[in-house]
């Protein structure tokens, strides 16, 4: 399992946003803050994470492992379009 992956596990089951570092897809602050987000860095709501969650839960093994292999900001955006 990747670490966006498990940041938005962590923000579904604890329903408490997260600040997720881009470069290595793992948690940074775990309660952030209007001021706490930096350069290089996400937040990572409720909302957004639900969606990641059942995506990456619905689709077989082999995708994945593609959809765990990309950066949050990918991921993310890639979520945004399979739900539409």
């Amino acid at each position: 399992m990747t670490g966006w992956i498990e940041a938005a596990r962590y923000v579904v089951n604890n329903k408490q946003a997260v600040t997720v570092d881009i470069a290595t897809n793992k948690i940074t602050n775990k309660r952030p803050s209007g001021k706490s987000k930096k350069p290089g860095q996400v937040i990572l709501d409720l909302f957004t994470a639900n969606m990641l969650v059942n995506i990456y839960d619905a689709i077989n093994d082999k995708n994945k492992k593609m959809f765990g292999e990309l950066n949050i900001i990918k991921a993310v955006n890639v979520g945004w379009k399979l739900v539409k």
